[in-house]
Order: structure tokens, then C-alpha cells, then sequence
């Protein structure tokens, strides 16, 4: 799993605990 940035939406909430548009 490569880190993703905050480009956008979340792939999947849950593994991606990530504060992206909210």
C-alpha cells in the first residue's frame, strides 16, 4: 500500500484513517 496523499477522496475509509474533506 503506498502512501497517498490527500489528492482528492479516501480509497478506503478504514485502512485510510485520514481527515480527507471532512
Amino acid at each position: 500500500m503506498k502512501k497517498r496523499k490527500k489528492r482528492g477522496r479516501p480509497r478506503i475509509v478504514g485502512q485510510r484513517r485520514e481527515p480527507n474533506g471532512r
